[in-house]
């Protein structure tokens, strides 16, 4: 197994485990289900990252360390309502740097630092990748 496999498998197992944990957290709360990321330090790039997507700077310029987003399953609009949900029940605030096309919350919670987000206008979102 190569350092990169070794990466990419403790990325799905964290992560698969982590929202197994999250979503029955949130089911309790009457939030739908969400796609969860944890990142590998030393692998990926968003723990190289000085600050979340979502572009605030936060003390001692820790970077996400969870990641939860609403994915393809749902339409543009249902995402923004199970993605606000989800950032009510955390009490994370809405990031007024959201990169084009999407909307992102962050905060922390017990000291991880937690970033949500979703795409509202996946045509423009994926226009602006073309260039």
């Amino acid at each position: 197994m190569t350092n990169g496999s070794l990466a990419n498998a403790l990325r799905v197992a964290l992560s698969d485990a982590a929202g197994e944990v999250l979503n029955a957290w949130g089911a309790a709360r009457g939030c739908l289900p969400l796609f969860w990321f944890v990142p590998v330090p030393g692998f990926d790039s968003t723990c190289d990252t000085p600050r979340p997507v979502g572009g605030a700077r936060l003390p001692g310029e820790r970077v996400t360390v969870l990641g939860g987003h609403a994915g393809a399953r749902h339409t543009e609009d249902e995402a923004v309502v199970v993605v606000r949900a989800w950032a009510e029940a955390f009490g994370l605030v809405a990031s007024p740097n959201a990169p084009a096309h999407t909307i992102a919350y962050f905060g922390e919670i017990d000291d991880v630092l937690v970033e949500l987000w979703t795409v509202t206008d996946r045509a423009g979102f994926y226009r602006r990748d073309e260039g």
